[in-house]
């Protein structure tokens, strides 16, 4: 897959290795003027380059054309390879004095025991060399960009660089709540590739030799040594604390701005380099630099552009409901504030990330709203946008329930949910065990509004949490085809009359009717594109039934002491086919439901 960078320029193309997903390979250049920190106005790279040049004649910084500190590649250095690349250091150094800035710059630090192989790392190794502020980093809230390292440059050597970069890219975005964006850089033996990252994309340089490219390597270390923290990819509407304890958030909805402090991370850090990557705590409000108010929950996202927001959802979810919204809500966790994130105080620059767009010739300016956003072409689509609300009930996930017993009621409870959004004429779409709450009086709530939609638009592609998707939505064509007998004719039967005859003729909801879809099958064949449905919500909650039952050590009885359940080795090899590798979900193991009918 490749698309044409500029006439007569080398295609774009992608590298597919990367363990988080598709890189996508752009010229140095592009990335220095397009993709990097921009460089602060007073600096001239070729100026510090010729002022590196005359920087002690009789010990040049650069000599014979290459670094004076790397006279031979590493590869051929007899240094213990971990302090081969400890000399970029100095170079650094120099850099930074030949710029002639008085501004304290961050530095590049080589970590004394630096693993320069991908074995015998986890999410607290630090990278082998990192650009700081301090002199030494304490964890990924000290790094502001970072370099993997490898003295050797074949293929396999290369590809090790590559998991230690974007494993290292994942877990600086996933410790620091600040994070944006990251940059990085790697380098086998004397070549170096530049990298960056948000939650959309994954973009990387063509080499090039950092020991004789001395223009280049400057650039790029001059952007990043004088970038401000938010040119860097830290978030300016978030304030980590002195201790690292909690974050202050702002949060702006359509007619205020409030803080909120973090007290606890509700939601486990799981998340993919290229996602949503979803954050919930559980927060107070802060005024004057105050606690007020009881805890709420406070939930940061990256959700696509095109779609609205959970906030905006519910509210139309609940205009469509007969009933007034504070007894449909009960159904429901209630969204009190949400809003886009905005990174200056008159909310005009929106926090998003800006896929690369090889059309683009310069780089692209800040964007105010989201349709700026979709307005840039059909690659604005893979953007995503920054996004914060407040729930105005604390509750616990469904998996913390202990009794098997009070886990079926509460699905139960879900069940009665369900039929109301779905005589609503919408349809949930992401029935999993993380989006059922429970509130402290045992009420179960439905969560996680933001795919859910009218189920007479148009198909889309498979929503859902990997595990818990119904079988027909997975496959993408209906399984099991209604008969034709089952069906009324078509428009003649419409939800509103549905409702009167199920609710004793009381209408429970406002609007017109809507005609209940239904699927026909033309001599068993023939059937139209899967549209998600009523029983595909249903049969994602008897997965979250079958969840409970395989793999959860709970107790059987409610109220009385017995042993947890401990499930077998055979069970648990079926659980973990079940839902650990979906992939291997046969359809002849799918939910014992009809899902090509509503009923």
């Amino acid at each position: 897959m490749s698309s044409e960078w500029s006439p007569g320029s080398k295609p774009v193309k992608l590298f597919p290795s990367t363990p988080h997903g598709d890189a996508v390979v752009i010229p140095v250049n592009a990335f220095l003027t397009r993709v990097a920190p921009p460089l602060q106005r007073t600096l001239d790279v070729a100026q510090v380059v010729r002022n590196l040049l005359r920087t002690n004649k009789r010990w040049p910084v650069i000599q014979n054309g290459r670094w004076r500190v790397f006279t031979q590649d590493p590869a051929d250095s007899d240094q213990p390879r971990t302090k081969r690349y400890k000399r970029l250091e100095s170079v650094v150094e120099a850099i930074h004095k030949a710029a002639g800035v008085a501004e304290v710059p961050v530095l590049l630090i080589q970590r004394s025991q630096c693993v320069m192989g991908s074995e015998d790392r986890d999410q607290h190794t630090l990278p082998d060399a990192y650009f700081s502020r301090g002199r030494c980093a304490r964890d990924w809230t000290d790094v502001a960009a970072f370099g993997e390292l490898h003295e050797k440059d074949s293929d396999a050597d290369f590809e090790e660089n590559v998991r230690k970069v974007t494993e290292s890219m994942h877990h600086c975005m996933k410790k620091d709540a600040r994070r944006r964006f990251v940059y990085a850089f790697t380098i086998n033996n004397a070549t170096i590739r530049l990298w960056f990252c948000d939650r959309s994309q994954i973009l990387v340089t063509e080499p090039f030799k950092f020991i004789t490219d001395h223009h280049t390597l400057v650039h790029f270390f001059l952007s990043v040594m004088y970038a401000s923290s938010s040119d860097l990819g830290l978030d300016s509407t978030m304030t980590l604390s002195e201790d690292g304890r909690h974050y202050d958030i702002k949060l702006c909805s359509s007619d205020h701005a409030r803080t909120y402090r973090t007290l606890k991370l509700l939601s486990p850090l799981e998340f993919y380099l290229l996602s949503k990557a979803t954050r919930v705590w559980k927060a107070v409000r802060v005024e004057e630099g105050k606690e007020v108010g009881p805890p709420v929950v406070l939930k940061d996202m990256w959700r696509y552009p095109h779609l609205e927001s959970e906030g905006m959802i519910l509210k139309n979810l609940l205009d469509d409901l007969y009933k007034d919204s504070g007894q449909a809500n009960s159904f429901f966790v209630a969204i009190e504030e949400y809003g886009d994130v905005y990174l200056d105080e008159e909310c005009t620059i929106l926090d998003c990330t800006s896929v690369f767009n090889p059309a683009d010739s310069i780089r692209p300016p800040p964007l105010t709203c989201r349709a700026d956003l979709l307005a840039r072409g059909p690659r604005g689509r893979l953007a995503r946008v920054h996004h914060r609300s407040m729930i105005k009930e604390v509750c616990k996930p469904l998996d913390t329930e202990t009794s098997l017993a009070k886990v079926f009621q509460h699905l139960s409870q879900i069940t009665q949910t369900l039929r109301t959004l779905h005589l609503a004429g919408w349809v949930h779409r992401d029935i999993s065990p993380a989006n059922i709450l429970l509130k402290n009086d045992g009420t179960a709530l439905l969560a996680d509004l933001e795919y859910a939609k009218p189920m007479d638009t148009a198909p889309e592609q498979r929503t859902g949490t990997p595990g818990f998707i119904a079988l027909e939505v997975v496959i993408g064509k209906y399984r099991f085809p209604p008969r034709k007998d089952s069906l009324p004719p078509s428009g003649e039967h419409t939800l509103m009359e549905k409702v009167r005859e199920t609710k004793d003729g009381k209408p429970v909801f406002k609007d017109a009717p809507k005609a209940v879809p239904t699927y026909h099958s033309v001599d068993g064949e023939g059937l139209p594109d899967v549209r998600y449905n009523p029983l595909h919500d249903l049969e994602s909650l008897w997965w979250v039934a079958v969840h409970f039952i395989a793999t959860q050590e709970i107790y059987n009885a409610d109220g009385a002491e017995s042993e947890p359940f401990v499930a077998s080795a055979a069970q648990r090899q079926y659980a973990a086919e079940l839902f650990d590798d979906t992939g291997r979900r046969r359809p002849d193991r799918g939910a014992p439901l009809r899902s090509g009918a509503h009923s």
